[in-house]
């Protein structure tokens, strides 16, 4: 059986010039992930070791003032096409802070960005890379249909957040009632789960991530989920039993995706034989968890947390 579960340490490329920043971006992230310092040319297919992002869980992309901006641009949606890897860019001292690239799909920190806050950036977006990994397994998994397949694909990989079946349906241009006409039979006799609270499940982990003590509800729903804070407490409330603070708990974000895990993802991914979806934090935790907590720590008080039953 093919386990597919997070990685022993998170990887995280970093691509830049041997610079002050470069070097301060590297700094930042020690401890806490492995880092790989690579030159920009090996991004832009100049040099050796082109392809080494695919095993990353996420770029660090340091630009400045003599940064390819089109060579990479174009590397980057080569990327997100083929891999879906979310890209951070960090600015430079000289480099241009005005305006993000849009070929970069999840942040941009400006030149005037501190340690911390690249680390805490990485962090968060380490922490999604269990749905990418969702992705490839429904992707992989032969038994879906294949318009279902995309569609799920899609909801665990677009760093933009898909809020609604309704929104899903137009990106795949199609119904609805097509998409439920192929999610209806997966489930047997009996009443299925619907759609939606697949795609919120997805949401709900987003939010989980997103949020923290310099972040409110309100910013962690509209940027890590793309809803507003209102909805984000229904799914809550509907799917957990849950309010937003306890959402926001250390540890709420391991509780979210091990229910996930088991009211969506086994169902779905147990009648493939060739796959077994082990959904368990070893990357992230201790990693990039709470420096005050072990893993043992975690766990308990992730257990303490309210479930639903």
């Amino acid at each position: 059986m093919e386990q597919l579960h997070p990685c022993e340490a998170a990887r995280v490329a970093v691509y830049g010039a041997s610079s002050p920043r470069t070097h301060q971006v590297i700094a930042a992230l020690r401890g806490r992930c492995s880092t790989e310092l690579r030159e920009p040319d090996a991004l832009l297919g100049k040099a050796p070791g082109t392809h080494a992002y695919v095993e990353a869980e996420c770029i660090v992309l340091v630009l400045d003032s003599h940064s390819d901006r089109r060579g990479i641009e174009r590397a980057l949606g080569r990327m997100g096409s083929a891999e879906g890897i979310p890209v951070i860019a960090v600015s430079s001292s000289g480099a241009d802070d005005a305006v993000p690239w849009p070929a970069l799909r999840t942040e941009w920190l400006p030149s005037t960005a501190s340690s911390i806050e690249v680390r805490q950036v990485v962090e968060r977006v380490v922490r999604l890379a269990p749905l990418r990994r969702v992705g490839q397994a429904i992707a992989g998994a032969r038994h879906l249909p294949p318009l279902l397949r995309r569609a799920l694909h899609l909801v665990c990989a677009d760093p933009r957040g898909v809020g609604s079946v309704q929104a899903l349906g137009d990106r795949l241009h199609c119904s609805r009632s097509t998409l439920w006409h192929h999610w209806r039979p997966l489930w047997g006799d009996g009443d299925p789960p619907r759609l939606q609270d697949f795609v919120d499940w997805v949401l709900l982990y987003r939010a989980s991530v997103a949020v923290s003590p310099t972040r409110s509800w309100a910013t962690a729903a509209e940027r890590g989920a793309g809803v507003h804070e209102d909805t984000l407490a229904r799914m809550a409330r509907r799917l957990l039993g849950w309010r937003l603070r306890e959402l926001g708990r250390d540890g709420a974000d391991v509780i979210v995706l091990e229910k996930f895990n088991h009211e969506m993802l086994r169902p779905l991914l147990e009648r493939d034989s060739t796959l077994r979806l082990i959904m368990r934090r070893s990357a992230v935790e201790p990693a990039l968890g709470d420096v005050h907590h072990t893993p043992a720590t975690r766990t308990a008080s992730a257990a303490q947390a309210p479930m639903a039953s």
